[in-house]
């Protein structure tokens, strides 16, 4: 890897951490979230209808899909801190009134998908920008049935029952509140963060355990550089994601890598069941995927994760563990991020101590074919080097993350061609 290349993942990291952390400043806009919806001209009659129809699970009708995607598109404007301070704001007025905002945590025990319209053109019509499922939660403080704007792409086709719920925390808008008789109340979520305990790979579930919202897997770009917080939340998925592997020890991550390694050598169904598309691929795509199963178990029978499946199933593979080993060529410092602010007076003042956000590794394994794995790693063990040209024997058990695409350096006709390569997180090589 090149020193250029380097450069450009943390430049990338960088201006998507300032951009995210942007979004994080509290909006200008006071009061509760219900006076927002009101001047906004969403009135609680409206939002009344929109629960009238959940509650009979009919088809929504145009006004009533209008209704809940202006109240998504003002939910989604709010910023973390805006959210908050919202939430706050609403402690001295009718928390749970119509409008309102609420913070809903439980587990998911059902889900439906929102009846469409017959007409083909009624539904195309709806299609943009409409809410998808109604989920069924159970929470300690009542039962809700919550609108959503999307779910994570996992639950899509997929059987959720109270025998093996998801748990979720969301932030809604109160529909209809919940009544003191225990009539469950209706919102309206434009997502959910989800923390899988049951069902899920091992990986996920230790990310969820450590805090890791699973659900922000899906907003992270295969195939694509590290992209702007108006593409999606993928800043916020690796940071979160780095914090979380950051909590654990090289030693425990690389036992739970080996064991499913290890699971992943003696047993080709549950390999398959790691990077299938579906449980009912096509002909040719079932052919790839006996290819990759074979390339996991060979790499498996020698102790370690193939690449293969990073490279060829990036999205499937996401969140799961890996044990790679090989030596590291380069290590660096990422500093962190503070938005244009902060880099501004970190420049201003030369003696301000910088603050270390990760080290960047780049590993070459046996079979990546000299692309190396750009391992983003918590901390490094003493003694560690840091440098562009070194030669440093390591493994690290992890997490993948993305298939990053980046452009190369020119080449004799100066010419540059993109590359990828894959990033996996970890707390720490050994």
């Amino acid at each position: 890897m090149t020193s250029s290349k380097s450069g450009i993942l943390r430049h990338q990291l960088l201006v998507a951490a300032a951009a995210w952390l942007t979004l994080l400043t509290p909006a200008a806009r006071a009061g509760t979230f219900a006076e927002f919806l009101t001047d906004a001209g969403v009135e609680p009659a409206q939002l009344a209808e929109l629960a009238d129809a959940i509650d009979a699970g009919r088809v929504l009708t145009d006004q009533e899909v209008n209704t809940a995607r202006e109240v998504l598109t003002r939910l989604r404007q709010l910023s973390a801190s805006a959210t908050n301070e919202k939430l706050a704001a609403q402690q001295a007025a009718q928390a749970d009134a119509p409008g309102a905002l609420v913070q809903i945590r439980g587990d998911v025990a059902a889900i439906q998908a929102l009846a469409t319209p017959e007409d083909a053109e009624a539904a195309i019509a709806q299609s943009a920008a409409r809410p998808t499922h109604i989920l069924t939660v159970t929470s300690p403080e009542g039962p809700w049935k919550v609108l959503m704007g999307e779910i994570p792409r996992a639950w899509r086709g997929e059987s959720i029952s109270a025998d093996a719920p998801a748990p979720i925390v969301t932030t809604a808008v109160v529909l209809r509140p919940r009544s003191t008789e225990g009539q469950e109340g209706v919102a309206l979520a434009a997502r959910t963060a989800w923390y899988p305990r049951e069902g899920v790979p091992p990986g996920w579930q230790w990310l969820a355990a450590h805090g890791f919202d699973v659900g922000l897997l899906d907003e992270v770009r295969h195939n694509a550089p590290f992209v702007k917080p108006s593409v999606s939340r993928e800043g916020e998925a690796f940071h979160e994601c780095l914090r979380a592997v950051a909590a654990g020890t090289p030693v425990e991550l690389e036992q739970m890598a080996r064991a499913e390694v290890l699971r992943i050598r003696d047993d080709p169904k549950f390999a398959a069941s790691l990077v299938q598309e579906s449980t009912d691929e096509p002909a040719a795509e079932l052919a790839k995927t006996e290819q990759l199963v074979h390339a996991m178990q060979e790499a498996a029978a020698g102790g370690t994760t193939s690449v293969a499946p990073m490279f060829l199933r990036p999205q499937e593979t996401a969140g799961r563990f890996v044990l790679v080993e090989g030596v590291v060529r380069r290590a660096v410092q990422v500093l962190e991020a503070n938005g244009a602010e902060g880099e501004a007076a970190a420049r201003a003042d030369a003696k301000a101590e910088p603050r270390v956000s990760h080290y960047e590794l780049e590993l070459f394994t046996n079979d990546s074919q000299d692309l190396p794995i750009v391992c983003c790693v918590a901390r490094l063990p003493d003694g560690f080097p840091l440098g562009d040209s070194i030669r440093e024997s390591a493994r690290v058990g992890g997490v993948f993350f993305k298939l990053w695409s980046y452009g190369g350096r020119p080449d004799e006709d100066g010419v540059s061609h993109r590359t990828r390569g894959p990033v996996v997180m970890a707390a720490a090589p050994t």
